[in-house]
Protein backbone atom coordinates (compact mmCIF):
# COMPACT_ATOMS: atom_id res chain seq x y z
CA UNK A 1 0.00 0.00 0.00
CA UNK A 2 2.87 2.50 0.85
CA UNK A 3 4.14 1.77 -2.89
CA UNK A 4 0.82 3.61 -4.42
CA UNK A 5 1.71 6.35 -2.24
CA UNK A 6 5.50 6.34 -3.30
CA UNK A 7 4.47 6.57 -6.88
CA UNK A 8 2.27 9.34 -6.33
CA UNK A 9 4.83 11.52 -4.87
CA UNK A 10 7.02 10.63 -7.30
CA UNK A 11 4.63 11.07 -10.29
CA UNK A 12 3.93 14.74 -9.39
CA UNK A 13 7.87 14.94 -8.36
CA UNK A 14 8.98 14.22 -11.90
CA UNK A 15 6.52 16.94 -13.50
CA UNK A 16 7.83 19.41 -11.48
CA UNK A 17 11.50 18.60 -12.50
CA UNK A 18 10.30 18.33 -16.45
CA UNK A 19 9.21 21.82 -15.87
CA UNK A 20 12.70 22.69 -14.73
CA UNK A 21 12.60 22.98 -11.30
CA UNK A 22 15.45 21.27 -9.45
CA UNK A 23 15.39 18.06 -7.26
CA UNK A 24 14.98 20.06 -4.10
CA UNK A 25 12.28 22.12 -5.03
CA UNK A 26 10.57 19.15 -7.46
CA UNK A 27 10.58 17.28 -3.75
CA UNK A 28 9.64 19.59 -1.81
CA UNK A 29 6.80 20.90 -4.21
CA UNK A 30 5.57 17.24 -4.60
CA UNK A 31 5.70 16.93 -0.78
CA UNK A 32 3.09 20.31 0.00
CA UNK A 33 1.10 19.42 -3.30
CA UNK A 34 0.65 15.56 -2.11
CA UNK A 35 1.69 15.22 1.32
CA UNK A 36 -1.68 15.93 2.94
CA UNK A 37 -3.72 13.63 0.97
CA UNK A 38 -1.27 10.85 1.29
CA UNK A 39 -1.41 11.28 5.16
CA UNK A 40 -5.13 11.52 5.57
CA UNK A 41 -5.75 8.40 2.94
CA UNK A 42 -3.36 6.29 4.94
CA UNK A 43 -5.72 7.29 8.17
CA UNK A 44 -8.49 6.62 6.55
CA UNK A 45 -7.77 3.11 5.66
CA UNK A 46 -6.11 2.21 8.61
CA UNK A 47 -9.06 3.00 10.26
Amino acid sequence: MGGDYALYVMAVMLVRLREGASLSEAYYRALTLTGKVVMLTGIAVAT
